[in-house]
């Protein structure tokens, strides 16, 4: 991330990715990288990085959410 970031997404984003956790897919993406060693800020991090590029990716293809394809690269 460069310098130039919206304090005020990142907290958008960081907010949403809590939320997600509980959903039991989101959730279990977030487990799998604590399985994996990530401490847990950072795991909630990586969460709230993959909705902001699904959030984007979505935007740009006019697309609506599919969770079977947002998952199927997660982790």
């Amino acid at each position: 991330m460069n310098e130039q970031f919206s304090h005020r997404l990142k907290a958008v984003f960081k907010g949403a990715a809590l939320a997600a956790l509980k959903d039991e897919t989101i959730r279990g993406y977030y487990e799998r990288l604590r399985g994996r060693g990530l401490r847990a800020e950072l795991a909630r991090v990586q969460v709230a990085r993959k909705l902001a590029a699904v959030s984007l990716a979505m935007w740009k293809r006019a697309e609506s959410y599919d969770e079977s394809r947002v998952m199927k690269r997660a982790a």
